[in-house]
């Protein structure tokens, strides 16, 4: 592959296959078609691919597109999935009550408040 892909390119390229058509891809993305269009082209210069058959009747994909798009597909699914999981472990890091002791302590400085506030 030369070049960069970026997960937001790949969720374009999922667009453009669920809808099946470049300038209804764009609406649903909130860009221009013609913006997408060379979004697109972009793309399958940079994975040497081609993707979609792009007509006035719609972007019908590839063989290539088909598989590209299906691993694509995944990959931004664990994308998302990791993202998730990483708040959700940062949003449950900030509950935890973290107990540990220094080594710059004496362990007979410590020892005795644990067993007085456990008993």
């Amino acid at each position: 592959m030369s070049g960069r892909v970026r997960i937001r390119d790949l969720e374009l390229l999922i667009v453009v296959q669920e809808e099946g058509n470049v300038t209804q891809a764009a609406k649903r993305v909130g860009i221009t078609e013609p913006a997408l269009s060379k979004r697109i082209r972009l793309i399958e210069q940079r994975v040497q691919a081609h993707l979609f058959d792009r007509s006035h009747q719609g972007a019908a994909i590839t063989n290539q597109g088909r598989s590209f798009i299906e691993r694509a597909r995944v990959s931004v699914e664990a994308f998302h999935q990791a993202v998730h999981e990483a708040n959700e472990t940062k949003s449950t890091e900030r509950h935890k009550l973290r107990i540990g002791t220094s080594a710059f302590l004496a362990p007979s400085l410590i020892e005795p408040e644990l067993c007085t506030r456990a008993n």
